[in-house]
């Protein structure tokens, strides 16, 4: 891969950790608010009682709480947690949205129960005062996150110099058919930025589709690839 085409990979790459830096601060702020748990998240956006989540969910959930993602943004945030690529989002893919890496936090949250809320407890009244606002902040940021990753790959789909197989070897520097977290902070030291373990956990988890630890050639075309009509 050509130095500058690999520069420029790279500084793609730092654009994305930086925001999924602050999307981690973020969703630890809203994982520490007691009123806060994932069942209950989890039924505010299927409200339906469908058992997963859809794109539609996602816009409606969204919008009670005065957040407006057009249908392509929220397809972009619908595609970063489907696992399994079956256009919807079961409990376990879903819970991903607002679960946060750091372990503690995590765990907190993930213990926390449901506050056995009626079924057909308004949507809008699910979190109110300061879990309100956290929760508005990741539900603004996780917008925010997407567009711009969908922003990064449309550039670099541009780029007449840029392919996907270059981009992939940069990583597989030893022809392994497959990318893991410290090829990615290889990869990033040789550009002297030196990423924390759970910046790495983040970007790499966005490549990693099936959790395995490896990024096959597949899943890194997957996140390379454009996902939205709209330019962003």
């Amino acid at each position: 891969m050509r130095g500058y085409e690999e520069e420029e990979l790279v500084g793609s790459l730092k654009e994305l950790i930086d925001y999924e830096r602050e999307l981690e601060n973020l969703k630890q702020n809203l994982a520490g608010r007691h009123e806060f748990n994932l069942t209950d998240c989890f039924r505010l956006f299927d409200y339906t009682n469908t058992g997963f989540v859809s794109v539609a969910d996602i816009q409606d959930a969204f919008n009670a709480y005065q957040v407006y993602p057009s249908r392509e943004e929220a397809q972009l945030i619908l595609n970063r947690f489907d696992q399994d690529g079956d256009g919807r989002l079961r409990y376990s893919e879903f819970q991903e949205m607002f679960n946060p890496k750091d372990l503690a936090s995590s765990d907190l949250l993930v213990s926390r129960p449901s506050r056995n809320l009626d079924l057909y407890y308004p949507r809008a009244e699910y979190f109110v005062g300061y879990v309100k606002e956290d929760f508005i902040q990741v539900l603004r940021f996780l917008v925010s996150v997407e567009t711009h990753a969908e922003s990064l790959r449309q550039r670099q789909a541009s780029r007449p110099l840029f392919n996907n197989s270059d981009a992939f070897s940069a990583f597989d520097r030893y022809n392994k058919s497959y990318v893991t977290q410290q090829d990615f902070a290889d990869l990033l030291a040789r550009h002297r930025f030196y990423a924390t373990e759970k910046e790495l956990c983040t970007i790499t988890d966005r490549f990693d589709k099936n959790k395995d630890g490896r990024v096959s050639y597949g899943e890194f075309v997957k996140e390379m690839s454009p996902q939205s009509p709209s330019r962003y």
